[in-house]
């Protein structure tokens, strides 16, 4: 699910302003299980200062919302 979520004179009540309260009432009235994730592409070097692509394709887990028991997520 891509966050690109936009109010055009729709009447829903969708909390937009709140990817993690979206993906939880998206998860309960599609009754899916949904992980919001994002992709490690950049790293931080500390010692040098510097930003740089990171090495290794990662996804990072920043919330699960389970709707049902299937172990099956969007």
């Amino acid at each position: 699910m891509g966050w690109d979520v936009v109010e055009i004179g729709l009447k829903h009540d969708l909390p937009v302003n709140d990817p993690f309260a979206t993906a939880k009432e998206i998860a309960k009235r599609m009754e899916q299980n949904i992980r919001l994730v994002y992709m490690k592409r950049y790293e931080y070097d500390i010692e040098n200062n510097v930003v740089s692509e990171a090495k290794d394709f990662e996804w990072i887990e920043l919330g699960k919302f389970e709707a049902n028991n299937s172990g099956i997520y969007l």
